[in-house]
């Protein structure tokens, strides 16, 4: 009964299971609920994913872990709790738009696709923590793209998102 939940959770409540993009699928659920969220929450969206990702981050490291026992190989596909994760750490503090869904969901799939340095390395580390690093440093650097475009956006004249 564990293994079915953890199988549950760690595919991102079975959208990992799509046969072809699983990474895209688990980001796209991710970001529903991230809009669900938003819809719910409103203004406090940010603050609300902030709690999310601070509480289910150790949970989601060691279900990455238990679903790689499970799945018996490294890294599985199928496993997207990390692409959860990492698409909710762009958006930690951040105000809720669909517009800002979008960007944050099309930027995090382009960073977690390239894997740029130090991500590409950050791959090699073992188990539930290997599987979930990567993707939470792509959400960081959205993340401080976001920032950015916040900062920027009281300083000039028309709004960025």
């Amino acid at each position: 009964m564990i293994n079915r939940w953890i199988i549950f959770l760690a595919t991102g409540f079975y959208s990992g299971l799509c046969p072809k993009a699983p990474g895209t699928a688990g980001s796209f659920a991710a970001m529903v609920i991230y809009c669900i969220m938003g819809a719910v929450f409103k203004e406090k969206t940010g603050v609300i994913i902030a709690c999310v990702f601070a509480i289910g981050l150790l949970p989601a490291i060691i279900i990455s872990d238990s679903a790689e026992k499970i799945f018996n190989e490294k890294d599985p596909q199928k496993v997207v709790i990390d692409e959860f994760f990492g698409l909710w750490i762009t958006f930690v503090f951040v105000p809720f738009s669909f517009k800002v869904a979008l960007i944050g969901f099309v930027l995090f799939r382009i960073f977690d696709i390239c894997k740029p340095f130090p991500i590409n390395y950050l791959q090699r580390i073992k188990g539930g923590l290997g599987i979930m690093i990567d993707d939470l440093l792509a959400g960081l650097y959205v993340r401080i793209i976001f920032a950015l475009l916040l900062y920027f956006q009281g300083n000039i004249p028309f709004k960025i998102i």
